[in-house]
């Protein structure tokens, strides 16, 4: 099995949160391989929702039109039998940041990140690269 990193804590309501990935070496990017969110608080009155995101762009809301937005995760629903969900966009490759934001605007939010490294080429790191940075500007 190879090597699985974690990037774990909380998020608070309504903010961004860098998770630092970037370890200066062109060659080495992150695949996502799990990203699960749950409420600091079981009593809370909403259930988290976060966004991970590959730019510190404002997420102000889950938008698969973003292609700066590669993840979504919402805690199951504790007033009703909703399971929640976490989806991961198969089609990326973390080479700089990563960021985490929590949409609920009352709640603090643990995350679970999980993440594979791959030693990838120049050729794919420079696509990688152009990609994360391509689709900031606008």
């Amino acid at each position: 099995m190879k090597e699985i990193h974690t990037l774990r804590g909380q998020v608070d309501p309504g903010t961004q949160k860098r998770l630092i990935i970037d370890d200066g070496r062109f060659n080495h990017a992150m695949k996502i391989e799990s990203f699960i969110v749950w409420p600091s608080n079981p009593n809370a009155a909403e259930d988290p929702k976060c966004v991970l995101s590959l730019s510190d762009k404002a997420v102000t809301s889950v938008d698969a039109s973003d292609t700066n937005q590669i993840g979504w995760s919402k805690a199951a629903d504790a007033t009703a039998n909703y399971s929640g969900y976490s989806i991961i966009d198969p089609n990326h490759l973390v080479v700089r940041d990563l960021y985490i934001t929590n949409l609920d605007a009352n709640d603090v939010s643990n995350y679970l990140v999980i993440l594979r490294p791959e030693t990838i080429s120049d050729d794919r790191a420079i696509m990688a690269l152009i990609k994360e940075r391509g689709q900031d500007d606008l």
